[in-house]
């Protein structure tokens, strides 16, 4: 007779590769079989959050259990520290938990499967040493504030990255920028340099000529990058497919256009300092600058740093006119839109699938019907995320089930709806009646993604 306990472990593996949680730990009680085929689940990834430190009285983590039983260190692939406790502030510097570090420091020399390692910590420093020869690993997301131009040597031992992402990079880590990507130049996909404030054009400008095959390239935040240098270099990576920048106050005048032709993805995060917004001049520079060099564009983020502004008829008419017919998603991040500009959004972009934009206050009867009414205009919309951030003061408007279900109603292609930290998906009840079922996002389990490298 067979049984679930007589399953092949491989078959069991590949059962238990669908749960997640809480779910996986009941599963590894269950019997000796059942522990053996969910412990590659069960150790994939150590990730240390918050919630983590914050609910034990003393450091209790993941890396602990590693070090107490080391042939488990060949399951885990994935290393997430999103949060490291601390015992004291000495004087303006937070001193860490030395105990944590070290334990995590000499799990990280046991993990000779480890494939991806992020530490959002200012911690970096501690952690290198057992970072070096790992040779299985391929992303690599850090916070390298404080490497000293020593410890930045550390750093450029670790190849066969596919993926950098790094956050506040320190002068040391910039300054040899150039040398660490010649030698990932064959391997090295995805570069993310964010709150560099000490990235410059010279040093940006020698790491891209090591990057050829470079398929995504997010600058943001790095105020000595303007827009017109980054599109100046970008002749370096004509196989670009995902773009993300920053636009400061730039008096410079664009050059020529390279050929981006591959380019799919483009996210705009807008900052500036003068009293009248230059966001609808700056992107009508950029449209028409890119113009004839991309034209397949088919997902678009913009983030303007001042929630007051309004996404005007100048920007929509910019991006409607150039990329009307290839755009699959849309995004407008920390701005509102006339609901006129919605209409012509939801009616010129007939392949749009997504669409992520500031939903108004439904108490109004009014502007609920024309916002509804602007929604209906498009034939392929089948999610709608709201992003308002609810940062104004007062009682921030809340999304009703009964708001979701006429939404669905109206928009008969409309599947989910996300709001709050809610997912409302559409059903059919047996009546066939438009109903919304909710379920919550978790996030706390999560590690923090920003808003230009999230694909949800």
């Amino acid at each position: 007779m067979v049984s679930a306990d007589n399953l092949n472990i491989d078959v069991l593996e590949l059962i238990f590769s669908f749960l997640s949680g809480n779910d996986l730990h009941s599963v590894a009680l269950v019997s000796h079989s059942f522990y053996d085929g969910v412990l590659p689940r069960l150790y994939r990834t150590l990730r240390y959050t918050m919630r983590h430190g914050k609910k034990f009285p003393r450091p209790c983590s993941p890396f602990t259990a590693i070090l107490n039983a080391r042939n488990l260190a060949k399951f885990v692939h994935h290393v997430d520290i999103c949060y490291v406790p601390s015992l004291t502030m000495q004087g303006t510097k937070q001193q860490y938990d030395p105990h944590f570090l070290k334990d995590c420091r000499n799990v990280l020399g046991l993990c000779q499967n480890l494939v991806s390692f992020t530490c959002i910590w200012n911690v970096l420093p501690s952690l290198l040493p057992g970072l070096e020869g790992l040779e299985s690993i391929q992303d690599l997301r850090v916070y390298a504030s404080e490497l000293k131009p020593v410890q930045v040597e550390s750093l450029l031992k670790i190849q066969n990255l596919h993926t950098v992402f790094l956050d506040h990079s320190s002068w040391a880590v910039m300054d040899v920028l150039p040398r660490w990507t010649q030698s990932l130049s064959a391997t090295l996909n995805s570069l993310t340099l964010y709150n560099c404030l000490e990235l410059n054009e010279t040093v940006f400008g020698r790491a891209l000529e090591n990057l050829p095959n470079l398929l995504s390239l997010h600058v943001v935040g790095c105020p000595r990058i303007d827009y017109v240098t980054l599109f100046r270099l970008l002749s370096r990576t004509p196989l670009l497919e995902n773009l993300s920048f920053t636009t400061f106050e730039s008096s410079k005048a664009l050059e020529p256009a390279p050929s981006l032709q591959y380019l799919r993805q483009l996210c705009i995060d807008t900052r500036y300092s003068v009293v009248a917004s230059p966001v609808p001049t700056m992107l009508g520079d950029i449209f028409n600058h890119l113009k004839g060099s991309v034209s397949t564009l088919s997902s678009f983020k913009i983030r303007i740093s001042e929630p007051q502004v309004v996404a005007g008829p100048t920007v929509i008419d910019h991006i409607v006119a150039s990329h009307a017919y290839t755009l699959k998603r849309l995004a407008f991040i920390n701005c509102n839109m006339k609901l006129e500009s919605l209409t012509s959004i939801c009616k010129s972009c007939v392949n749009l699938e997504r669409l992520d934009v500031c939903i108004p206050n439904f108490k109004d009867p009014l502007t609920q019907a024309r916002f509804i009414d602007a929604l209906s205009r498009s034939r392929s919309l089948r999610i709608l995320v709201d992003t308002d951030d609810h940062t104004a003061h007062g009682a921030h408007f809340v999304l009703r089930q009964a708001d979701v279900e006429k939404i669905m109603k109206d928009v008969p292609q409309l599947t989910t709806v996300v709001s709050d930290n809610k997912r409302w998906t559409r059903r059919l009840n047996s009546g066939k009646k438009v109903t919304a079922s909710m379920e919550r996002i978790k996030t706390r389990s999560r590690t923090p993604t920003l808003w230009f490298t999230s694909t949800e």
